[in-house]
């Protein structure tokens, strides 16, 4: 696998690598999303390179102050920067770093001292993850819902082969004819056709970092170009509802 210069766009990039980082590509990839890993662990590098092909990861062992690393991997054209450091100093350091050098990347984090999630939205990352606010409420459902819990984990995975379920979210372009029409309409299209379950829509909102989720919407709540529509479909679905909305699954820049 090479470390010269990529031509991913649309691509993810990871700083970072850990277990959590591998486990986050290997989602990724059954996605069917390119991933651009940075990292200063050669044994990482070793793993990345024997684990995923070169079509679907590369690798580049730098420090994150070498900006010909992040020319190199095609940041600019990133639709998400996953920071996955050591600490919480270093990620937000690294963000407000490649805030000031770059223009319109958006920012995941995960941090295990959840009081410092206002921090990190503060600075400019769209999401903050608290690992601890997450294991506690996946802990405490097995214990209480534990087929809940089981189904809740299998539906949080990528699916990968026939029978698998997943949730997913497709983006309501201009050109859908469901925009202007009701959260009703599509419910039934979707739900008649493809045997998917929508639950929620997302829509960006001004001077907000991200998008706001309406869990489960009003049925005559109108659709608008740009929402994401959130869905519970089976693997073998996949392709039908990429033609129906017009797109790939996830979001792109």
């Amino acid at each position: 696998m090479s470390t010269s210069s990529i031509d991913f766009t649309n691509h993810v990039v990871i700083l970072g690598w850990d277990d959590l980082a591998h486990s986050i590509t290997r989602q990724l990839v059954l996605a069917d999303k390119t991933v651009a890993v940075i990292t200063r662990q050669p044994e990482a590098r070793e793993l990345i390179q024997e684990t995923f092909s070169p079509d679907e990861v590369r690798v580049h062992l730098s420090d994150l102050n070498d900006w010909t690393t992040f020319d190199a991997i095609n940041i600019e054209q990133a639709f998400k920067v996953f920071v996955n450091l050591d600490s919480e100093e270093d990620s937000l350091v690294a963000i407000l770093n490649l805030k000031g050098h770059y223009d319109g990347l958006e920012f995941d984090v995960v941090i295990e001292n959840p009081e410092l999630e206002d921090t990190f939205y503060s600075a400019g990352v769209t999401y903050a993850v608290s690992t601890s606010n997450l294991s506690s409420k996946l802990t405490a459902g097995h214990l209480f819902e534990p087929e809940v819990a089981s189904f809740t984990s299998d539906l949080l995975s990528a699916s990968a082969k026939m029978g698998d379920h997943d949730i997913q979210q497709y983006e309501l372009l201009d050109s859908n004819g469901y925009v202007g029409r009701t959260w009703d309409d599509l419910f039934w299209t979707l739900k008649d056709e493809f045997n998917c379950v929508p639950i929620g829509i997302g829509r960006s909102k001004p001077g907000f970092v991200g998008r706001t989720v309406t869990k489960m919407p009003d049925d005559d709540r109108p659709l608008r170009a740009g929402d994401h529509i959130i869905l519970i479909t089976a693997y073998k679905q996949e392709d039908a509802l990429e033609s129906f909305f017009g797109t790939d699954e996830g979001i792109g820049r």
